[in-house]
C-alpha cells in the first residue's frame, strides 16, 4: 500500500476513470466500493493509479471482478408413484453456480 502525504487515487476500469455514483463510491480512494455489484460490473481490467508525492505515477495491476450467477431450481422433481420393489427416479434441472 502507498503512503504518504499528497497522494491521489484514481479507480478506472480499462482507460475510463470510475466516478463516485450509483453504485461506485471511493472511485478517488484508497478502497473502491461497488454495492451493489451488477454483471455490468465485471471486467478484468479494474485498476488502481496513485500519483504525487516523490515518485512517478504507479499503476496496480490489472484486478478482475467476476460475476457468478445464484443458483436456482428451473425444473423441480415430481411426485412418484410406485409399487414395493419398483424403481423409481427422481430429478430436477438447476442454473447458476456455487
Amino acid at each position: 500500500m502507498a503512503s504518504g502525504s499528497g497522494l491521489t487515487y484514481q479507480w478506472m476500469n480499462g482507460s475510463v476513470n470510475l466516478v463516485n455514483g450509483g453504485n461506485i463510491s471511493g472511485a478517488t480512494s484508497a478502497t473502491l466500493t461497488i454495492n451493489p455489484v451488477t454483471s455490468s460490473d465485471a471486467s478484468t481490467n479494474y485498476v488502481l493509479v496513485i500519483s504525487g508525492g516523490c515518485a512517478s505515477n504507479f499503476t496496480s495491476t490489472n484486478i478482475s471482478l467476476v460475476i457468478t450467477t445464484s443458483s436456482s431450481i428451473t425444473t423441480q422433481p415430481s411426485n412418484q408413484v410406485a409399487c414395493p420393489g419398483n424403481t423409481i427416479s427422481f430429478s430436477a434441472a438447476a442454473t447458476g453456480s456455487v
